[in-house]
């Protein structure tokens, strides 16, 4: 199978504020306390994945860029974008100021102390986001209709329930059920891929 994505040049990209074009990432501890929480309260855990997220954000200035030579091969002709194109300097913090906009549709608040966290008061469910990564927490009916209220809004699809036999991917890190106790870990292929590819 050969994935590929049309993306932008964004090196070539002028940004007067670099500041206004970085996405935050969520911290480590947020995940470790919401795990502990999950543990002592005995709620479910679903991991997520939005697909092309970044197409899902609307640009929020005029950007032209040139389309391939294979759909025009005379030239003259510039394309607008009308969304987040991958490749863009911006796109990663346009996405998530999307993110945070649909969630606060959502009826969820975005948490000051981990800008990639949402609460729903109302149905107690939270979310983190790590760029297009979620992790549901909370009941197992709640997570269910927090994915499909989401699902309502962007292209989420569920990539697994954490169980005693159903670890999760998440930051690179395996989230195993071990008992009464979560481990988080490394992928025991990740030396091995490394070690692969240098031909080692």
């Amino acid at each position: 199978t050969v994935k590929s994505r049309l993306c932008a040049r964004g090196f070539t990209q002028i940004i007067e504020d670099a500041d206004s074009i970085f996405a935050s990432t969520p911290s480590l501890v947020t995940m470790k306390t919401l795990l502990s929480l999950a543990m002592a309260l005995n709620w479910s855990v679903t991991a997520g994945d939005v697909s092309t997220a970044f197409l899902h954000a609307p640009c929020t200035e005029d950007i032209f860029v040139k389309p391939p030579t294979e759909y025009y091969p005379n030239g003259g002709v510039l394309w607008k974008l009308k969304k987040a194109m991958y490749g863009l300097k911006n796109s990663p913090k346009l996405w998530q100021d999307h993110f945070a906009a649909v969630m606060d549709e959502l009826g969820y608040t975005r948490m000051k102390t981990d800008a990639n966290l949402y609460h729903n008061k109302t149905t107690g469910s939270y979310v983190l986001c790590y760029v297009d990564d979620l992790l549901f927490f909370g009941p197992t009916e709640v997570n269910s209709t927090a994915v499909k209220a989401i699902q309502s809004k962007l292209l989420l699809k569920v990539t697994g329930t954490l169980s005693a036999t159903t670890p999760l991917d998440f930051l690179g890190r395996v989230i195993s059920l071990h008992g009464d106790s979560i481990h988080l870990s490394m992928s025991t292929t990740y030396i091995d891929q490394l070690l692969t590819e240098f031909n080692m």
